[in-house]
């Protein structure tokens, strides 16, 4: 009887501190799930924001097409823009 009680005692004690490890390992992952959104978020902020900043410079044509500086930025832009639509 003295076994049984003890079994018990210990199954109880365990399926207790196993309810706490998991209910606080549930909230890390929420928390980590949180600072991946708003990674996300900002990321996708600031991708938009420079693709922005490359229409105006090409609306400006500050960036001849057929020389290698304009190549660089047509690739560079299409880069941004491949990203945004990924994002």
């Amino acid at each position: 009887m003295n076994t049984l009680y003890s079994v018990i005692i210990i199954s109880t004690v365990l399926v207790v501190l196993s309810v706490i490890i998991i209910r606080n390992l549930l909230k890390q992952i929420e928390q980590l799930e949180d600072r991946v959104i708003s990674t996300i978020d900002e990321t996708r902020s600031k991708v938009e924001i420079s693709l922005n900043n490359m229409r105006e410079i090409d609306l400006k044509q500050a960036f001849e097409k057929d020389d290698e500086v304009g190549e660089t930025f047509s690739q560079l832009k299409k880069i941004i823009e491949d990203l945004n639509e990924a994002i």
